[in-house]
C-alpha cells in the first residue's frame, strides 16, 4: 500500500462552506433588484397598452382572459420578488428554493401567455414583445442562479449541522 497525502475537500470537486461565510448570490440579488423596477414598469405599461389597443383596434375575445391573468400576475409578482430577495439576503433555503423557483416558473407561463396570445389572436406591439422576451430571459437566469444558490445554502446547512452534539448524546446514553 502506497501512502497518499490527505485530500482537501476543495480538491475533491466541492468545498465546505464555513458557518460565517456569506453564500448569498450577488448577481441574483442584482437581477431581483432590476426585476422590481421592470415589474413596476410592466404593471403600469400593460393596462395602458391594452387601453390604447382597444381604442385603435376595438375589443377582442382576448380581453376577457388577459385582465384575469394580469391580476394574478400582479398578486404573485410581489410575493415572488419578496421571497427571492429576502431568501437570498437571509440565506433561507426554504424561501429561495422551492417557493421562488415555483413562482418564477408560474410567472414565465404568464409572460408566454401574453406573448403568444396577443401576438396570435390580437395585435402585439414590438415594445410588448421586447419587454416580454426580456422578462423571460431574466426569469430563466433567475431560476438558474436561484438553483445554484439553493444548492450552496444546502451545502452550508449540511456543513453547519451540529453532528458532534448528536453523537455525544448517543455515546452518553450507551455508557
Amino acid at each position: 500500500v502506497i501512502w497518499r497525502p490527505p485530500v482537501r475537500p476543495s480538491q475533491r470537486g466541492y468545498s465546505i462552506t464555513s458557518r460565517y461565510q456569506v453564500t448569498a448570490n450577488t448577481p441574483l440579488q442584482m437581477m431581483l433588484y432590476f426585476n422590481i423596477q421592470c415589474s413596476v414598469l410592466w404593471g403600469v405599461l400593460f393596462p395602458l397598452l391594452v387601453q390604447w389597443k382597444v381604442a385603435v383596434w376595438g375589443k377582442h375575445e382576448v380581453l376577457f382572459v388577459s385582465p384575469v391573468v394580469f391580476c394574478v400576475w400582479v398578486i404573485l409578482e410581489p410575493i415572488r420578488l419578496a421571497f427571492g430577495y429576502l431568501g437570498n439576503l437571509k440565506e433561507q433555503m426554504s424561501w429561495l428554493g422551492p417557493v421562488f423557483i415555483f413562482l418564477t416558473v408560474v410567472q414565465m407561463v404568464f409572460h408566454i401567455f401574453f406573448l403568444y396570445v396577443h401576438a396570435t389572436y390580437w395585435v402585439s406591439l414590438d415594445v410588448e414583445e421586447v419587454i416580454l422576451i426580456a422578462f423571460l430571459l431574466l426569469h430563466v437566469m433567475e431560476v438558474l442562479l436561484a438553483w445554484v444558490t439553493t444548492k450552496r445554502f444546502a451545502h452550508k446547512a449540511a456543513a453547519n449541522f451540529p453532528l458532534f452534539s448528536v453523537m455525544q448524546n448517543t455515546v452518553d446514553k450507551i455508557h
